[in-house]
């Protein structure tokens, strides 16, 4: 249940702002965070030779207001789980300077201390999105400081939102936002956007863009 509340709030912060951005009004058209985050990789000079949290994806966006694609997002809790495990493995293959922490390291972290209370598939990473959000806001802040001092990680990505929609020639296209954070004072460091080919499934699409993440 907590992760389907997760989701569902998730959703209405998401798909809120991408539908300003299909409107004219300058005054809403920055609040889409898909819009207005530029395609950047991950900040390897950072994160080289450094323990990271790789977080669970925070929401899922589904078409747009001229294209709703229903047979997607009615696998939408189905393609967040498959998000997390492409995601995974792209960054454990392009980014191998990198010691990962992913959701499967810190499960096992978090069953050595039960007393924490820590459950990392339930870390609310999506107000990262949010290109104005510069800290971490609490529970997570606070998740995020306890669970590196059990890993010794000193940054944290997470793979905020994640939109698929119609791609102009045809077939699906997939974005991803990411954002990387200083666990230790909860700040937010980088954030930006990897962009997919277009693809004939939503897999394969969030695949290619989980592929742009680490730049080459």
């Amino acid at each position: 249940m907590l992760r389907k509340c997760r989701y569902s709030v998730a959703m209405v912060m998401l798909m809120a702002a991408t539908a300003c951005g299909g409107r004219s009004s300058p005054r809403t058209a920055p609040d889409d965070p898909f819009a207005t985050t530029p395609q950047s990789g991950l900040p390897m000079a950072s994160l080289a030779g450094q323990s990271a949290l790789l977080l669970p994806a925070g929401g899922l966006v589904v078409g747009d207001s001229g294209n709703a694609l229903p047979e997607v997002a009615a696998r939408r809790v189905a393609l967040l789980e498959y998000a997390n495990a492409v995601v995974d493995t792209a960054v454990r293959r392009d980014a191998r300077e990198v010691r990962w922490f992913g959701l499967a390291e810190q499960r096992r972290v978090a069953r050595g201390a039960p007393t924490l209370s820590l459950d990392p598939d339930h870390f609310s990473t999506a107000h990262l999105v949010d290109r104005r959000v510069e800290y971490v806001a609490d529970p997570l802040r606070a998740q995020l400081r306890t669970l590196a001092g059990l890993t010794n990680a000193r940054l944290a990505v997470a793979p905020a939102a994640i939109r698929v929609t119609l791609a102009g020639g045809g077939g699906l296209v997939a974005d991803i936002v990411w954002a990387a954070v200083d666990v230790r004072v909860g700040t937010v460091v980088a954030r930006g956007r990897a962009s997919g080919l277009p693809a004939p499934t939503a897999e394969a699409a969030i695949a290619n863009a989980a592929a742009r993440l680490v730049a080459r």
